[in-house]
């Protein structure tokens, strides 16, 4: 008894979650496959602020401005804020596109922008592009510049440290061989800068 009790209790619970998402026009009229991907989307209060790196009272906040949901929280019923995840993308990205263009004021009375405002927004966007070619042109010659002398520097510093190595080397080992070792280390570092090609560069700019 106590374990058919327990399971039917399970089963209420679940009715009534289905309740709840069955209750949307929009959930009831779209596909079984479709409905399983509105429900892996759903997420609460808490879980919607940790996935948009959000203070919880600033999402709260959203609610007074439209933020859509899934089910409403209710202390009494013991239920939670429930959110889909993609709804909540789109409300953002309208609110985000809405502030936008509030700020540009870029539209007149019936929503629409004007022929005359239209051609002026051409007209900076034109100027903006301008602005931005001729300034991207100047960085890159500065960067290459900048590039080319870093380039050289650290480069020097390298081949003078690796030009040093085989009598590094050489102090190292035995007396009867370390003129030996030191010819064979000399070589190596030698023919590994040769077959660089900005060593060949460095050397012909040396000349």
């Amino acid at each position: 008894m106590a374990r058919k009790k327990a399971a039917d209790a399970v089963l209420k619970s679940a009715n009534e979650n289905n309740s709840a998402l069955n209750s949307d026009d929009n959930f009831r009229n779209i596909s079984a496959s479709s409905r399983e991907a509105v429900k892996d989307r759903l997420v609460s209060l808490k879980e919607l602020s940790i996935l948009l790196h959000r203070d919880r009272n600033t999402v709260s906040g959203w609610l007074n401005h439209g933020l859509p949901y899934v089910e409403k929280a209710d202390r009494d019923l013991g239920k939670a804020w429930s959110f889909d995840t993609a709804e909540v993308v789109r409300w953002l990205e309208k609110r985000a596109a809405d502030s936008a263009v509030e700020k540009l004021g870029v539209l007149g009375s019936d929503g629409k922008t004007s022929e005359e405002e239209a051609k002026r927004r051409r007209a900076v966007a034109a100027a903006i592009i301008t602005e931005l070619e001729a300034a991207e042109a100047v960085k890159t010659v500065v960067r290459v510049s900048h590039v080319v002398d870093r380039i050289s520097a650290d480069y020097s510093e390298i081949r003078s440290r690796l030009m040093s190595l085989p009598d590094a080397i050489s102090v190292r080992v035995e007396t009867k061989v370390a003129q030996k070792v030191r010819e064979i280390a000399d070589e190596q570092v030698r023919s590994a800068l040769k077959a660089l090609r900005v060593d060949r560069d460095f050397q012909q700019s040396e000349g």
